[in-house]
């Protein structure tokens, strides 16, 4: 058995300690290692802990990128791919990468970095997608590749290879967050929908009486928090008001100065999809900036006139967002989804927006403004508790977004435009209306608006199965940096990912 492995910036310490576990065991594993860029490339090839027979080959995507942008568009190579995998695929690849596709998201600032630099040019995109197919294409069929496990499918790199498994009928899986406290699962789904899970419940499988009694007994504790905001977001914040207090400013600036000089006069050439020095400038002036300017400029709602009138909550995503930009498309402009939300709604209704913390300082100048001058729409502080607003609504609208199931363990109806693990969920669509199609809403709030609350039973049906297919562990395994301390005390959670891996291959 062959699986690709990906090594990452933050992702390195945790795929490496994987392969340790399935080669304990399993003997019949081959580990194939594509690190995403040259730092971590040289990393790997110099790392001391690591024994040349745990890898059957290595390369670095980094340096493919810089091959793909400088090679010429081949127009029959293209035409190739698009008829093997479909025109929708190939453009898919382009839209969900959030540098390479830049230009589909229009509601957040755009990133500068050497990549997005050098493929301005359409054509020079078009190679760039040729290049990475023809790549990945060729690269399963030589070692003859049963598998890859992902931390994340967010780019056309890890896109391509994703979608070229699936063409040839092999395993694309994923280490996924449960969104239920540190749960996480080995997905089967190419996209993060908790894959396994939804199999299960559509299949009409039930979960045992002890974890479906341990998941009523999850739903109740849930129901009965206050609304105060979870720990996450308050650590965010905290974090958040030190870096916009004066000195958090000018420490911020004077870092990202030194990073400029660091790059440019020592460290040499910077990764291909790292920011720039200048965009680091930059952003740590004009994010502060626009921060203060959406606190103090930005009427929102006050607490007292929420409510007064029946609306629906719309929580703004994060822009650019993997999960949006694969699984809704033609959904990447938000302003746009806002807009027809709010011609469509019934004109008693209002449509309540909250800013994703996240973005704050981060979206085009005037769009909030823009967005204000919307009849009907309105938006509250982004530090109002969500949970409060989803209780308050008459319904909720999203993309792809988490709050579907907030919305459903709350026993509120929910319009969803793009695909989630809810929405594929069978027990749970008697509270989720999908809609992708921009023109029918007022018949999808017609129809969400006389829905009955998803019965407990349906819900507890659903979280029992995810508590069986998931385990606990610390999520700055994926995205944070971390130590060899952090992966030891994650190390039971770690052979659960490794004895889920051989599973799935031998499956």
């Amino acid at each position: 058995m062959r699986i690709i492995m990906i090594f990452a910036p933050t992702y390195y310490e945790l795929p490496k300690a994987i392969v340790k576990e399935l080669h304990k065991l399993s003997a019949d594993v081959e580990v194939i290692a594509l690190a995403t860029t040259r730092h971590v490339y040289d990393r790997f090839l110099n790392d001391k802990e690591i024994i040349d027979k745990e890898y059957l080959v290595s390369d670095c995507i980094e340096d493919r990128m810089k091959e793909w942008i400088a090679a010429d568009y081949n127009p029959e190579l293209l035409e190739k791919y698009e008829q093997i995998l479909g025109t929708d695929i190939i453009n898919n690849i382009l839209i969900a990468d959030r540098q390479v596709g830049q230009g589909f998201v229009t509601c957040a600032d755009p990133v500068e970095t050497s990549l997005t630099l050098s493929i301005k040019d359409h054509n020079k995109k078009r190679a760039y997608i040729t290049g990475c197919l023809d790549y990945f294409m060729n690269l399963v069929d030589a070692h003859k590749v049963d598998a890859a496990l992902f931390y994340a499918i967010a780019d056309a790199n890890m896109a391509a290879l994703a979608e070229i498994l699936k063409l040839k009928g092999k395993k694309t899986l994923r280490i996924n967050h449960s969104r239920v406290d540190d749960l996480h699962l080995l997905d089967t789904d190419l996209y993060g929908l908790l894959g396994p899970v939804y199999e299960r419940v559509n299949n009409g499988e039930t979960p045992s009486e002890q974890h479906r009694n341990n998941a009523q007994q999850w739903l109740d504790n849930y129901r009965s928090k206050d609304a105060s905001q979870p720990d996450y977001m308050l650590s965010w914040q905290t974090n958040l008001n030190k870096s916009l207090k004066p000195f958090g400013i000018m420490k911020g600036f004077v870092h990202a100065v030194l990073r400029l000089t660091l790059y440019r006069f020592i460290k040499g050439e910077k990764p291909l999809t790292t920011e720039t020095g200048l965009q680091r400038v930059k952003d740590s002036l004009s994010i502060p900036k626009k921060y203060y300017s959406f606190c103090y400029n930005t009427p929102f709602m006050t607490a007292d006139e929420i409510g007064q009138r029946p609306f629906i909550y719309y929580p703004l995503h994060v822009d650019p967002e993997s999960s949006t930009m694969h699984l809704a498309p033609q959904h990447t402009n938000q302003f746009a989804v806002i807009e027809a939300y709010a011609k469509q709604k019934p004109m008693h209704m209002d449509l309540i927006i909250k800013e994703h913390p996240n973005m704050i300082g981060n979206r085009p100048a005037g769009f909030y403004k823009k967005l204000l001058a919307l009849p009907g729409v309105y938006m509250v502080d982004p530090r109002y508790p969500s949970t409060e607003l989803i209780k308050k609504s008459s319904l909720v609208a999203t993309i792809t977004g988490t709050v579907t199931w907030e919305a459903v363990l709350l026993g509120k109806p929910v319009i969803s435009n793009g695909v989630s693990p809810y929405t594929k969920a069978n027990v749970l669509s008697l509270g989720i209306v999908y809609e992708p199609d921009m023109t029918k809403l007022c018949k999808a709030i017609e129809t969400a608006s006389r829905m009955e609350p998803v019965p407990d039973e349906n819900i507890t049906t659903f979280l029992g199965c995810l508590f069986e297919e998931s385990f606990p562990m610390s999520s700055s395994l994926l995205w944070l940096s971390y130590g060899a301390n952090d992966i030891r005390k994650n190390h039971s959670a770690i052979t659960k990912i490794a004895e889920h891996l051989l599973n799935r291959l031998n499956g």
